[in-house]
């Protein structure tokens, strides 16, 4: 599905342990805006919410992040599967322009 939201910190960091208080406040507030607007858009409650930590892990990048992944019912992830899928296409500049409008908006509140 269509939506998939990383959430970095700012500072770069590779472990969680060395997130201070402040940023694991800015981050769950980022999260809980984030997914709203995900839950509106994609009209679904369901989400992934994941991080890889460490190389192992299947870790992409060396910077800390989380990975916003809204699911429908009818979301499939086994290629073979092709009957009855719904695909939701938002360009990663709308939904990154949807995220801003929806920050300055909420002045400060997690709406």
């Amino acid at each position: 599905m269509d939506g998939n939201v990383m959430l970095v910190p700012k500072r770069h960091i590779e472990k969680i342990e060395e997130m201070l208080p402040e940023e694991w406040k800015e981050f769950s507030e980022a999260l809980l805006r984030v997914k709203k607007v995900l839950e509106k858009k994609f009209e679904t409650p369901s989400f992934n919410i994941g991080i890889n930590i460490g190389n192992e892990s299947g870790r992409s990048v060396a910077h800390l992040h989380w990975q916003i992944i809204p699911r429908k019912k009818k979301n499939h992830t086994v290629v073979g599967v092709l009957a009855d899928i719904h695909v939701v296409e938002t360009s990663p500049q709308e939904l990154k322009k949807m995220l801003s409008k929806r920050k300055e908006s909420s002045k400060g509140r997690i709406q």
